[in-house]
């Protein structure tokens, strides 16, 4: 994996000044940095920090130049890029290198933005091409390799991650409202904003095309074509048959590098079915990585022990103490760049710092859950859709899991059903939907907030689409959930250590296909996953990964009344909420206090407020 940076229209900015930035990258590329320098009309720089995968000699070295006219960093990999490659040959081009950057050059020489439709891998680039004066982005179709862009009057940045922007004097540290406040409903700030006004997220399957200071950004691949196609008529078992044949093929070009690969290990269906089927590709045992955790209820790894030793892989594991895991918060802003309070963030850096002593390639069973119905949540919709139904019958169970209700019995409400009840007080599935994905119980945020303004649902487009109530559910996960949280999380903890994650159910042809699998293929009875469950029984007994599903969590409620109490009271003193003027300093104390007391659980919230609290001390000390 690499880091990118590049600059743009910003007369006389000094080599020193963008090389202090592009060095804050170092973690994504610790092998090799290079600069290149654009003399052009639109003056400016291109930085990379390389990650060697493939082709580790100097001929690998990016900023690549192509017949002194395109220039190119890009981070990611194209895993097809040998077979792309003697298409190449065949028209006539010589290559001078064996790495996939060169690929890239040469296709996009010869097919223009097209040949971002051949291309089967996880990549953010940029191409500056010299003799037009113009800059080419690009972002994979699921969104798996993070691409920001700064642009403000003639100015024009881009970067892997908002902290090489944030460096550069000229940038203006201003926090957008709107993503201020989509940050606090979702938890992270959903693309295409970000948590500072002018500066966005290149989306998930777009381009960009920047020239004259005018940028045109183009959907190249979206989820929603193969959703909207009619779904497959084969039967069970030819499914079955393409199925592990497209999964097969997606983890051995994962499988493809110069370094040494290995994979993550939870225990659950997903990343077994990727550990059993790296087992039977390779040619030696592969070495597999879990977390444990001290307390037996969070704890998966004699699981995915039992299911190494059944594999005979190499199998590494961890456990990890209280204190370890504590002392890594405060790394947190530092990778994330943005507020972000997914907490299973933690064990993901943990189990990513083991992985990289071993290996420099990690594979990853991400993915699953929202291609194949994984999530309960999805049959928590359709009962709240049956109530919803008849407005009288959603108002009284609104009321009856109100917080209101439990406060006049005396009883400490429960978070799920408090959830339930806010998600109840809205008509719209995709408001119920924001509303189940959200940590707030209706009016909290108003009442938290000095200055509250409500911000447009982006999952609106999701729920306007045909398909069953579950479906639209899954491609919202698919498109937000998963892109903004499970994989900025795997991507800046897996590279806070060097490490390159790959994630094979997300190569692009096995989602397609998956979208276009009937329900009945997905989900029967209370079974989920029935797909993939039925590939993985042939590789794996069933007694080792059939059970409930379990989350990658922490425990966050006793955290943040003891290990964590003084750390939290800290970031909320008196004079830290003053320094933005954003919480309203009482309101914040308030759940503080009855959550230390054991009278509510606002675990979720105090960390959701805290994230942003030590990411902004962070940023605007």
């Amino acid at each position: 994996m690499c880091g990118l940076l590049g600059i743009l229209g910003i007369e006389g900015i000094s080599r020193s000044t963008f090389e202090n930035s592009l060095r804050l990258l170092d973690h994504r590329g610790p092998d090799d940095t290079g600069l290149y320098e654009i003399r052009s009309n639109t003056a400016g720089w291109f930085g990379h920090t390389r990650l060697s995968i493939q082709d580790l000699s100097p001929a690998g070295h990016q900023p690549m130049v192509l017949e002194n006219r395109w220039v190119i960093v890009f981070n990611g990999e194209i895993y097809n890029f040998r077979e792309l490659g003697a298409e190449l040959a065949e028209l006539g081009v010589r290559f001078k290198s064996s790495s996939d950057t060169e690929v890239i050059l040469h296709a996009y020489k010869t097919w223009g933005p097209g040949a971002l439709e051949r291309f089967n891998g996880m990549f953010s680039l940029a191409i500056f091409d010299l003799h037009e004066e113009q800059l080419f982005l690009a972002r994979d179709r699921i969104g798996i390799k993070p691409l920001y862009y700064w642009h403000e009057n003639s100015f024009f940045v881009f970067s892997s991650e908002l902290k090489a922007i944030c460096a550069l004097p000229a940038f203006p540290k201003r926090i957008s409202s709107e993503g201020f406040v989509q940050y606090l409903q979702w938890q992270f700030v959903p693309a295409p904003g970000t948590i500072f006004e002018n500066t966005f997220k290149l989306p998930q399957g777009h381009y960009a095309i920047l020239k004259a200071n005018q940028l045109e950004v183009q959907q190249w691949w979206s989820p929603y074509q193969a959703y909207t196609q009619p779904k497959q008529n084969s039967s069970y078992e030819e499914l079955l048959h393409e199925g592990e044949a497209l999964l097969k093929s997606s983890i051995q070009y994962r499988m493809i590098a110069d370094v040494p690969v290995g994979c993550f290990l939870s225990g659950g269906i997903d990343s077994t079915l990727v550990a059993a089927t790296m087992s039977e590709i390779a040619s030696r045992p592969i070495k597999t990585f879990s977390i444990g955790m001290q307390d037996k209820e969070l704890n998966e790894a004699e699981y995915a022990k039992d299911i190494a030793s059944y594999l005979g892989t190499d199998h590494h594991e961890h456990y990890i103490e209280t204190q370890e895991l504590t002392g890594l918060i405060p790394q947190l802003s530092q990778f994330w760049d943005e507020p972000f309070s997914d907490s299973s963030a933690i064990p993901t850096m943990l189990v990513s710092k083991l992985a990289r002593s071993e290996v420099t390639v990690a594979l990853s069973g991400d993915g699953g859950d929202e291609l194949f119905c994984g999530y309960y949540r999805y049959r928590w919709m359709e009962q709240l859709n049956v109530i919803g139904r008849l407005p009288i019958l959603r108002g009284v169970f609104s009321k009856i899991f109100s917080s209101q209700v439990f406060e006049v019995l005396g009883i400490g409400p429960h978070r799920r059903l408090k959830k339930v009840g806010a998600a109840l007080s809205w008509e719209r599935i995709e408001d119920q939907y924001r509303s189940l994905s959200n940590i707030w119980y209706k009016g909290q945020l108003e009442s938290l907030l000095s200055s509250f303004k409500p911000v447009s649902n982006p999952c609106r487009e999701v729920f306007q689409q045909s398909g069953s109530l579950v479906e639209k559910l899954m491609l919202a996960d698919l498109v937000y959930y998963l892109v903004e949280d499970i994989l900025v999380k795997v991507d800046r903890a897996s590279m806070s250590t060097s490490l390159e994650a790959r994630v094979p159910l997300l190569d692009h042809r096995f989602v397609e296909f998956a979208l276009k699998v009937p329900m009945k293929f997905k989900r029967s009875g209370s079974g989920t996953k029935v797909l993939l469950r039925e590939i993985l029984s042939k590789k794996v007994p069933q007694n080792l990964w059939d059970r409930p599903k379990a989350g990658f969590e922490i425990p966050i409620k006793n955290w943040l009344m003891n290990e964590l109490y003084d750390w939290m009271m800290d970031l909320f003193s008196k004079n830290s909420c003053e320094k933005h003027g954003l919480f309203e300093y009482a309101q914040v104390h308030r759940l503080i206090e009855e959550h230390k007391l054991g009278k509510y659980d606002y675990g979720y919230q105090l960390w959701t407020l805290a994230m942003f609290q030590d990411w902004y001390l962070r940023y605007f000390h």
